[in-house]
C-alpha cells in the first residue's frame, strides 16, 4: 500500500508538496514528531537499489563523494577505514544515507554499496535526517530463509509496490510493502528481500521493555554483508 493510500489521498507514487502537506497534517493531528518528514526534493533522487546521484557501484571514491555532495549536500558523518571479513571499508553518511567504500593494495577506494540507515525513537522521532525523498522501485519478492543464509534463494512472481514507503512502525511497513518481515534468530532482527533491495529491521524495547526509550532500527540497501569475522578499527 502506498503512503498516499494510508493518508487517504490519490496515490500516484510521487511525494510532492500536496502529499507532504497532508503527511504533516496527519502527524500533527496525532501528536507525532515531524523529524522523518522529507524536505522538498533536492537535485538528487534516492531510489533504493538504483544508482545514487549518478554514481554506480564500482565508481571511485574521489568521484563519488563530490557527486553525491553536490546532489545531497555536505556529509554529516565520516568514519575512518576499518577491516571486516578481511576487507577494508569506509562508511560516509549524508544524513540517513550511507555509502560504503572499499580499498586494497591493488585497488583504489571505490563504492561497494549504499543505502539508508536510520533509527526511529518513539519520543524524538527519526535520529537522522533523510537528505531527500526515499523511494522504492517496484520489485519482486525473494523466497528465502534468513536462518539459512547458505540455502538457495529464488525470485518469486509476487510484486512489491514502488514509491515512498518508509514508515517507522514495522506493522505499517509490512502493510505498505504487502509482505511480512522474516525473523532471523541468530541476529535477533527481521528482514525482507526483493530482487532489487534488502530491508533489515530490529527493535530496542528500552528499559523496562516497552518504555519511552523504544527504538526502531531500519536499514534499506541493495545487499547484505555476511561475515562472522569480528570487525577491527584501523
Amino acid at each position: 500500500m502506498e503512503l498516499q493510500e494510508l493518508l487517504g489521498i490519490g496515490a500516484d507514487g510521487l511525494y510532492g508538496p500536496g502529499t507532504r502537506e497532508v503527511h504533516v497534517a496527519v502527524l500533527e493531528e496525532n501528536g507525532l514528531p515531524l523529524s522523518g518528514v522529507p524536505d522538498e526534493p533536492t537535485g538528487c533522487s534516492i531510489v533504493i537499489g538504483e544508482d545514487i546521484c549518478g554514481i554506480q557501484i564500482g565508481n571511485l571514491m574521489e568521484i563519488a563523494i563530490p557527486a553525491i555532495t553536490e546532489g545531497l549536500g555536505s556529509t554529516t558523518q565520516e568514519a575512518g577505514w576499518y577491516t571486516e571479513c578481511g576487507t577494508q571499508y569506509r562508511t560516509i553518511y549524508w544524513g540517513a544515507l550511507f555509502v560504503d567504500f572499499t580499498r586494497s593494495e591493488l585497488v583504489e577506494p571505490k563504492v561497494v554499496r549504499w543505502g539508508i540507515r536510520n533509527s526511529f525513537h518513539v519520543i524524538n522521532g527519526w535520529e537522522k535526517t533523510f537528505p531527500s525523498i526515499v523511494r522504492f522501485p517496484e520489485s519482486l519478492l525473494v523466497d528465502w530463509d534468513p536462518n539459512e543464509p547458505s540455502a538457495p534463494i529464488s525470485i518469486t512472481d509476487l510484486p512489491t509496490p514502488g514509491g515512498p514507503l518508509i514508515v517507522p512502525e514495522p506493522d505499517l511497513f509490512e502493510e505498505a510493502i504487502g509482505a511480512p518481515l522474516l525473523y532471523n534468530f541468530s541476529d535477533d532482527e527481521f528482514s525482507l528481500r526483493t530482487a532489487d533491495y534488502v530491508v533489515i529491521f530490529s527493535e530496542y524495547s528500552g528499559d523496562p521493555p516497552g518504555s519511552e526509550e523504544t527504538e526502531f532500527r531500519w536499514e534499506f540497501t541493495d545487499t547484505i554483508r555476511l561475515c562472522e569475522t569480528p570487525s577491527t578499527q584501523d
